[in-house]
């Protein structure tokens, strides 16, 4: 305090300018000079407070309005922090009023203000953005040096270097442009435009359509970017879309449907239109056959080639397309049905042999019969043969042989790969073409002692009177079942070896013996037999049933039959006697 105290009575005798520089602590910057006075430090000072930044942005106005709007760096980034932090004064005149990191602008952490440095704009040097000429605020662009009021928009800066000289102006830069280079416009997306590009002209260079760098309102129809190479007399639509796409000029989408003037069907069903057309699509072909196709037949029937063929396939001609009864050979059954090319190879059409079957024919006869295939056959068809059975002199053919088709006894050989027929003659024989179904029972015996050619069953010819004349019950006996599995010769004749011995053997073991027929006849089983010799029957005897007397009985190996031969010829045996107890 005694130290104190004459400092303070040495200030109090100095004048005033002396005695703020005294109190000060040392000259203020060059733009702050104004303010380098006692009366003046309440412009930036508060008793107790110190430097407060109410008082700064009293004097910075333009920079107060962008801390309450809370935009910039002021109004972002610092949220109350002094002032006084960054810009320190009283340190001389020429002491520098901002403290920039590291000493140097371009070490200012931009981002903090709201726009971040990528790309480009990580090279560009702070003078080269924060100029005077940029700033669009009058009062901003009179602080001389000052960072503040420039704008953050694309067109702020570079507006007046606009490359598409304001067409654009509705869109922003961002939209087609990053900040890594002007070229190429990397978030352009031509698919969102009136005019995605497909095909071929997503190759295009932008140039090719865009003069300069003028994009909106380009063209957009085929005629304004490509001369039409069709000449007017194609008659071709005018919009090139009708008939190409853009993936390609030389692929055609004219739907063919379309084409009126000459229907596209079936065989002109093609899709390389450069066929008819040409490599440049300006040929116009005529319709008319001639016009694209070669005549085979030289003109000899005309130019109307409609009138025998058609689009489906030309090698099928119409059927009666040609009147075949104006020339000389009129067709008829099958010929109807046979193509032309068939007797037509290649489109000949004349001279043509047709005089003789042959001329077009194989004889399958090997000349056998002679050349006139008319005299069996017709048009109509190769078969059945038409050769009258009255002129079948060497075999007549009458009965069944009459209605045998000529292939089952004259049948194609194997030799010629089983298309030649032959005729064999001289063979009459059944046995040439029957297989003899009695194998050789009768040896030379003809068939025609038993068979007609009428019907091989029956045997219409066979007396069986002269063998074994048929009666009675036996006249109606199928012949199998005398003559088994077709055997007919040295059938035996006996009752026996058909009926068997029923009785067994009793009328041949006891006197006197008796043949079968001495009680049987053909006529009926029951037979014919006389009782009167053996044991008359007479009163009730001629009553009684042949089974009262004549039992089953059973032989001792078990065999059955009825006793027809009883042995005896009293009472007794087959009556008890009423009188037996009064004896």
């Amino acid at each position: 305090m005694r130290r104190a105290l004459p400092l303070l009575m040495l200030l109090t005798l100095l004048p005033a300018a002396a005695w703020s520089q005294a109190l000060s602590p040392g000259p203020l910057a060059r733009d702050h000079a104004q303010l380098d006075d006692d009366d003046q430090c309440g412009k930036c000072h508060q008793p107790g407070a110190g430097v407060v930044n109410a008082l700064c942005l009293d004097c910075h106005r333009v920079l107060a309005e962008r801390v309450r709007a809370g935009t910039g760096y002021h109004g972002r980034a610092l949220k109350g922090r002094p002032c006084a932090e960054c810009h320190k004064d009283h340190l001389g005149r020429d002491a520098a009023l901002t403290r920039w990191p590291g000493g140097r602008p371009e070490n200012f952490p931009h981002g903090r203000t709201g726009f971040h440095l990528i790309g480009a704009h990580q090279d560009a040097g702070c003078r080269d953005c924060h100029t005077a000429a940029r700033i669009a605020d009058a009062d901003a662009r009179a602080l001389e040096g000052t960072y503040l009021g420039l704008p953050t928009t694309c067109v702020g800066c570079h507006g007046a270097e606009d490359p598409h000289q304001g067409t654009l102006r509705d869109q922003p830069c961002s939209g087609c442009h990053g900040q890594e280079a002007w070229r190429p416009a990397a978030g352009f997306d031509h698919a969102k435009t009136e005019f995605p590009l497909r095909g071929k002209h997503a190759e295009v260079e932008c140039g090719e359509c865009h003069e300069g760098t003028v994009f909106a309102q380009s063209k957009r129809t085929c005629e304004a970017c490509h001369a039409d190479p069709h000449p007017k007399k194609t008659g071709f639509a005018p919009t090139c879309a009708t008939c190409h796409a853009p993936t390609g000029w030389e692929r055609i989408t004219w739907p063919r449907a379309q084409h009126r003037s000459f229907p596209l069907t079936f065989g002109h069903d093609v899709a390389d239109c450069a066929r008819c057309h040409g490599d440049d699509g300006n040929r116009a072909p005529t319709p008319a056959c001639g016009g694209c196709h070669d005549d085979p037949h030289r003109g000899s029937l005309g130019a109307r080639c409609q009138r025998c063929h058609d689009t489906q396939d030309w090698r099928r001609v119409r059927q009666n397309a040609v009147d075949h009864d104006r020339f000389a050979f009129p067709l008829r059954g099958r010929h109807t049905d046979v193509a032309c090319e068939a007797c037509h190879p290649k489109g000949k059409l004349k001279p043509i042999p047709h005089a003789r079957c042959l001329d077009c024919h194989r004889d399958p006869h090997g000349g056998e019969v002679g050349t006139t295939c008319e005299d069996c056959h017709v048009v109509a068809g190769f078969r059945p043969s038409t050769w009258p059975t009255a002129k079948h002199t060497g075999f007549p053919l009458e009965g069944a042989h009459a209605a045998t088709p000529c292939a089952a006894c004259h049948r194609p050989q194997a030799a010629a790969g089983g298309s030649d027929w032959r005729f064999a003659r001289g063979k009459t024989a059944c046995v040439d073409c029957h297989t003899d179904a009695h194998q050789g029972q009768f040896g030379p015996r003809p068939c025609a002692d038993c068979h007609r050619p009428a019907s091989w069953r029956p045997a219409a010819g066979f007396d069986h009177a002269a063998a074994w004349p048929l009666e009675g019950a036996h006249a109606e006996v199928a012949c199998a079942h005398c003559h088994p599995d077709g055997r007919y010769a040295d059938t035996p004749g006996a009752c026996a070896a058909c009926h068997g011995a029923p009785h067994l053997g009793q009328f041949e073991a006891t006197p006197p013996p008796k043949a079968c027929a001495d009680c049987h006849t053909p006529a009926s089983w029951t037979g014919t037999f006389d009782h009167a010799p053996v044991w008359p029957l007479e009163g009730a005897h001629a009553q009684a049933e042949c089974a009262a007397c004549h039992r089953p009985v059973t032989l001792a190996d078990g065999r059955q039959t009825t006793q027809w031969r009883l042995g005896f010829d009293d009472c007794g045996r087959c009556h008890a006697s009423p009188h037996r107890g009064d004896r």
